[in-house]
């Protein structure tokens, strides 16, 4: 499977600056990410943290090179080059030894370290190729999902039918990719090195497992009816826990297994997808648990038909959809700071009452604009009308049988005759429309003062805010 196109990532160790400049500045020049260091200690930060697909390191101080002097924690396939005197004896099979895939002399001609890198990149990409085809995980014990596939079709009768009892375990590790956000890639290579080392001594070694990426494991138990397999994921999750402790994790955590018997007529590839779908399941269901197959199938069903059949909101009301005003207008003390609010909340109706709180009419902002220059002792008094209106606990249907049948793009929602907020059509019909991190965010350029805060309700219609609203 091709993956996304990015620049190669190229490491370059030396201690020598000039060395560094000739090197990364002729990759830089052509498109490559470089990255540099002149420490070449054992405890380097590259070493630990450095994501590269290259290293050309310096070796040229260095008379007996180890595995450890061109070491780095990936697991990505690497490219190691170092560079070499011609002048003095180098000793290259124990380069070789080390773990070095190709050698530079020193100074570095531009064009070879172009073509090294470029043969070098041939080469990743038949391990990644390799990879991709490998029946093991990079996880010891580990089958690759690949790998897993192959042995369950010898499981099974002209690839269609079970011979025997056999029951999977999908199991993943609860809040793993906060884990790997918080701790980092060593961490989190630890962790799933404790849980794949303690899957294999909790199963026996007629079990098959595999690692499915994501802190997800597929473990096929031969010969176990569900019971049984119950009984290995509760102690599974014992032995993941005592690894934790012995390799002090910090917090511990915990796993979330699907139980899935193998039937008659699933195919090795259906097994392990109903493995994710059980196991999707089970995490809504509060996680750190085993949880079987279809036990929650007909409580599920009858949701879907619920939600599908009836109105996902068959016990809402008015109340519960709209959108509250921040203020309401007296009709014969209509002030500067309410006007202001009303306009910068986005309503598209704004209320006007009387004293006693009770809804008179209410003004339009898109035809009243000059509503913004009043002030407290102006004779002038805006243009009412009578808007529509619905009940703070009208029903879900009603508000959709007043929506359709008023013909009007908002309404205004009253408690005893006075106005709470209200509805927009659009926003109505919107409800069970996604939203994202996007939805409620601003394309115009921020503004120098706090009206940048105001976050629009892209749910209900709105109008911009004026320029005179300070």
């Amino acid at each position: 499977m091709s993956q996304p196109a990015r620049p190669l990532k190229i490491l370059v160790v030396s201690p020598e600056i000039s060395v560094l400049h000739d090197v990364s500045w002729m990759l830089t020049a052509v498109g490559y990410q470089v990255f540099t260091s002149k420490d070449s200690g054992e405890n380097a930060a590259w070493r630990q943290f450095g994501e590269t697909d290259f290293i050309v390191y310096d070796g040229r101080s260095i008379s007996n090179p180890t595995s450890a002097t061109l070491a780095h924690r990936s697991d990505n396939p690497l490219y190691r080059i170092f560079l070499y005197d011609p002048a003095t004896a180098t000793d290259f099979a124990a380069w070789f030894a080390a773990g070095a895939n190709d050698a530079l002399r020193v100074p570095v001609s531009r064009g070879e370290l172009l073509v090294r890198i470029r043969a070098g990149a041939r080469m990743l990409e038949f391990e990644n190729r390799m990879r991709s085809q490998s029946c093991q995980s990079p996880l010891t014990g580990m089958y690759s999902q690949r790998g897993l596939l192959r042995k369950l079709s010898k499981l099974t009768t002209a690839g269609k039918s079970v011979t025997l009892v056999h029951t999977l375990l999908t199991t993943g590790i609860d809040f793993f990719p906060g884990f790997c956000r918080a701790d980092g890639e060593s961490a989190a290579r630890d962790l799933l090195a404790a849980l794949a080392a303690a899957i294999p001594q909790t199963v026996g070694g007629n079990a098959l497992a595999a690692y499915a990426g994501d802190g997800t494991f597929h473990i096929v138990l031969p010969g176990r009816k569900a019971a049984a397999a119950r009984v290995v994921a509760d102690q599974i999750a014992q032995a993941f826990a005592a690894a934790q402790a012995a390799r002090e994790f910090g917090v511990q955590l915990t796993l979330t297994t699907a139980i899935i018997p193998w039937q008659v007529g699933v195919s090795p590839e259906e097994l392990l997808q109903q493995g994710q779908e059980t196991l999707a399941v089970a995490v809504l269901s509060g996680g750190d648990s085993a949880v079987e197959q279809n036990v929650f199938a007909k409580e599920l069903a009858d949701w879907q038909n619920e939600f599908t059949a009836g109105s996902p909101f068959a016990n809402v009301i008015a109340q519960d959809l709209m959108e509250p005003f921040p203020a309401v207008l007296e009709r014969d003390s209509a002030n500067q700071a309410m006007l202001a609010a009303l306009r910068r909340c986005q309503a598209p109706v704004w209320p006007f009452v009387d004293q006693e709180g009770r809804l008179i009419g209410v003004a339009s902002p898109r035809a009243t604009d000059e509503i913004a220059e009043w002030e407290p002792n102006s004779s002038g008094k805006p243009v009412l009308a009578t808007p529509v209106t619905i009940a703070h606990n009208a029903a879900f249907p009603e508000i959709y049988e007043a929506f359709s049948t008023q013909g009007c793009l908002e309404m205004v929602v009253v408690a005893e005759h006075r106005p709470i907020g209200y509805l927009t059509c659009r926003g109505f019909t919107s409800l069970i429309e996604p939203i994202n991190t996007a939805t409620f965010s601003r394309a115009e350029s921020a503004r120098e003062d706090s009206r940048n805060l105001l976050v629009d309700s892209l749910i209900n219609e709105f109008e911009q805010t004026s320029d005179s609203d300070q």
